[in-house]
């Protein structure tokens, strides 16, 4: 909690170059939702982030990122990330979730629900481009915690299960689109999480609609969700992003 406290801090303290963001986010299947607010700040350690003279954006640079993120379902997170290239991130986070509410899914008289989930992740986050195709490609793993290991463990953020005092999770996520508009895309996104120790797992696979107009965005999706606790099933995602403030980053 001390380093999500100091990280946050270290954001806020120079506020020339922060940037905001607001999102709101919602699922069917599974059903869950979620309110975020982020700040961010970001330091050129080399190269040129502006534009070239054609209007092109330019990509041959690098950056450090600090960034601070609240949940209104008792989430907080500080993250630190470089990337050595703006094409590619490699990030680490500590969080910590407050969970006051029961699972909708799961029994909590057989699961811890409650109490504070602690999460330490690492991540890289690949982008490339070819003329109006786009792809983004995550791979992370995160260490999840409780301070009660009498039962096994809900990870709310996933909808597993996780062995008593918690475990290790792989995902991958991958998303490849295509630009129709300068500024709208459609594309496929694909997400598969796997805990190390116990092997449970969740899959899901999407078509997306994303729409980008200035400060804002939507994007929307249907697919298929299916995981070792729920059926597989027909799910739809939507979510809205509102930022404020000047950013280099490309994704």
């Amino acid at each position: 909690m001390k380093k999500i406290v100091i990280l946050f801090f270290l954001v806020s303290s120079v506020a020339q170059a922060l940037q905001y963001n607001l999102s709101p986010s919602f699922r069917t299947y599974p059903l869950s939702g979620s309110i975020e607010a982020q700040v961010k700040d970001e330091f050129l350690i080399w190269g040129n982030s502006q534009s070239s003279s054609d209007g092109s954006t330019s990509w041959k640079f690098g950056f450090i990122q600090p960034k601070a993120i609240v949940g209104a379902h008792g989430f907080i997170e500080g993250q630190l990330s470089l990337f050595p290239i703006s094409i590619l991130e490699l990030g680490f986070s500590q969080s910590m979730t407050e969970r006051y509410y029961e699972s909708r899914i799961f029994n909590c008289e057989n699961f811890i629900c409650k109490g504070r989930m602690n999460r330490s992740r690492s991540f890289v986050r690949l982008a490339l481009g070819y003329e109006s195709w786009v792809s983004l490609i995550t791979s992370s793993q995160s260490r999840n915690s409780h301070t009660d290991s009498s039962k096994p463990l809900v990870d709310e953020s996933e909808n597993i299960i996780l062995k008593s005092g918690g475990e290790t999770l792989n995902a991958t996520t991958v998303f490849l689109g295509y630009k129709i508009l300068s500024d709208t895309q459609i594309g496929l996104a694909f997400r598969d999480v796997k805990a190390q120790e116990t092997g449970v797992k969740n899959e899901s696979q999407y078509m997306v609609f994303r729409v980008n107009e200035g400060q804002e965005s939507w994007t929307v999706g249907v697919g298929r969700y299916s995981s070792d606790f729920s059926a597989s099933n027909i799910s739809v995602i939507a979510n809205y992003s509102w930022s404020w403030g000047s950013s280099i980053s490309l994704f």
